[in-house]
């Protein structure tokens, strides 16, 4: 779920105007897509490994936040993926519905995963997902020629 998180962190810093900590980005998630927040933590960290995002501490938080670097900053969902094909292969729930139709944007993805994980905030697995999206979902959000 790298690419996911990043999405969540950019959406979550552009909420707030700087930098966000770990809990602010699980706030976020938990918004938005509850079963995407229990690893967020370590996908951050392996975010920064990568040097796509950058924790430093914040005297007034009294708190690690995270920020996105340039260029990093304002690459569109698409860029990452094409740029990250590693961190987006990871990210296996996106990976599972943005191969269905790559002109999906981000929001696009996040609302199919919480419709089909109906807001719940465990995990189905992933071949649930697929053979839900491909039952239920296809036709709704398929894009039309």
């Amino acid at each position: 779920m790298p690419i996911m998180i990043f999405s969540f962190l950019r959406a979550t810093i552009q909420k707030l105007g700087r930098p966000a900590t770990t809990k602010e980005v699980e706030e976020e998630i938990m918004q938005r897509l509850p079963m995407c927040t229990d690893h967020t933590a370590v996908h951050l960290r392996e975010l920064e490994s990568e040097k796509v995002v950058a924790k430093k501490f914040d005297k007034n938080l009294k708190g690690f936040v995270w920020s996105i670097p340039k260029p990093y900053d304002r690459m569109s969902f698409h860029e990452m993926i094409e740029k990250f094909p590693q961190l987006y292969k990871e990210s296996l729930y996106i990976y599972a519905i943005y191969e269905f139709d790559k002109t999906l944007d981000f929001d696009d993805v996040v609302n199919i995963l919480y419709d089909l994980s109906e807001g719940a905030d465990t995990r189905p697995g992933i071949k649930a997902i697929k053979d839900k999206f491909a039952e239920k979902f296809v036709e709704k959000y398929a894009k039309k020629d």
